[in-house]
């Protein structure tokens, strides 16, 4: 049985989803005073909350709730559909009255689409964490495609009806024909997905642009760049990735992924329109060191010159798991350097990835490092096999070189 996120939280204000369209919001700074104050407890507690009516309300039932990063979009998500509704600005800041009621208006995102195919059900939401305008939703579906949409009101209403763009995520054949074991068209279903990156924390490296990607069998993808028409990024991580793409040129010359990466993100360069740094410590990374640029640019996606992002992977488990190709059911990714990738399993059981190599953009018809095979993309090591033998240990080293598409889960349950 599958549980329901119905519950989100954006700037110390709680979302909660009851039913018939109404999003209860509770601001908690507001409600710790009014606990305090009364000294009723409990019952003071429960007249604190405001009302988001959403009209007209959901045609289908609401299975979770997704809060944009800052919080100015809700997106109330079903599996037969999804709608958006932008959040009172008042609301939003924690300025609305205990027991007010406010209506939005609900405007229902891909309708033509999901009309048009009845039998594709929605799987999973998120918000592209570098959205411009905080209005760029990402659409998984069970056709195994992310779709992206604007859902800003000033992008009109045909933005809510296509999509502003597509990633197909299914398995390429030839990388299906590699594996030992046949994958069936049950375990090739893509489950969950994340982003690499997040506007509070994030590295210089492809993972500000990078998608992570699960199958139910328990297999990791990843797909780069998946970038908003319109995007705030880091200035200094775009400049560390156009430096290291002109480093790669003198070292493997001939590799198609590196020539790919050198053209678009010149075009990327020459799209900044620079803006404020809100970085707390002016380092962009935020860590708190004060180590890096906290610059910040909106950068317009480069034209379709090339082509579609390639699908990278699987990453292959070493030793393999008891309990590897069971049902997978959630990914989320940690960022930091290195990243961490969690997957969980339906047995209840957790896996923790800790990602050596960065990720790397790749476009269809290159491969990362100029290779063959998408499935040597990052390599992956246990926590405590990274600090114990990644120190010095040349024959461990070697070994690694050996199997580029290496990786180990570190079990936690």
């Amino acid at each position: 049985r599958k549980s329901h996120a119905l519950l989100a939280e954006a700037d110390g204000s709680v979302y909660a989803y009851a039913a018939s369209g109404e999003v209860r919001v509770v601001n908690l700074k507001n409600l710790k005073r009014a606990v305090s104050g009364s000294g009723s407890g409990s019952a003071a507690a429960k007249e604190q909350f405001s009302v988001l009516r959403c009209m007209p309300e959901p045609a289908f039932p609401v299975k979770s709730l997704a809060l944009s990063v800052s919080g100015r979009f809700a997106a109330l998500v079903g599996e037969a559909g999804v709608c958006v509704v932008e959040i009172p600005t008042r609301l939003a800041s924690g300025g609305g009255e205990a027991g007010e009621r406010i209506s939005a208006v609900a405007r229902s995102v891909g309708e033509p689409f999901f009309f048009a195919h009845p039998g594709v059900r929605v799987v999973l939401v998120r918000w592209h964490p570098f959205s411009s305008g905080d209005s760029h939703l990402c659409v998984l579906t069970s056709d195994n495609v992310l779709r992206m949409w604007n859902v800003a009101p000033a992008a009109g209403p045909s933005a809510l009806e296509r999509e502003e763009q597509a990633f197909a995520l299914s398995p390429a054949a030839s990388l299906a024909r590699s594996y030992a074991s046949a994958i069936s068209a049950s375990a090739s279903a893509v489950v969950s997905f994340d982003f690499g990156a997040h506007p509070d924390r994030w590295r210089s490296s492809w993972d500000v642009l990078c998608v992570y990607y699960l199958l139910s069998n328990g297999d990791l993808y990843h797909v780069c760049p998946v970038m908003p028409r319109k995007a705030l990024l880091p200035v200094r991580a775009v400049e560390a990735l156009a430096e290291a793409a002109e480093a790669a040129k003198l070292e493997q010359p001939s590799s198609a992924m590196y020539y790919h990466q050198r053209l678009w993100l010149a075009e990327l360069q020459r799209s900044a329109e620079y803006g404020d740094d809100d970085d707390d410590d002016g380092d962009g990374d935020g860590d708190g060191d004060g180590d890096g640029d906290g610059r910040l640019a909106v950068y317009s996606a480069p034209p379709s010159f090339l082509r579609q992002p390639a699908v990278q992977g699987p990453f292959v488990v070493l030793p393999q798991l008891d309990d590897n190709y069971t049902d997978a059911t959630a990914l989320l990714c940690v960022p930091g350097a290195p990243l961490v990738v969690v997957i969980a399993f339906a047995t209840g059981t957790l896996h923790a990835c800790v990602m050596l190599d960065a990720a790397e953009a790749a476009w269809e018809g290159s491969s990362v490092g100029g290779g063959g095979g998408g499935g040597e993309a990052v390599r992956l090591a246990e926590a405590k096999l990274l600090l114990a033998r990644l120190d010095g240990d040349a024959a461990f080293a070697a070994g690694a070189e050996a199997l580029p598409q290496l990786h180990f889960y570190e079990r936690l349950d």
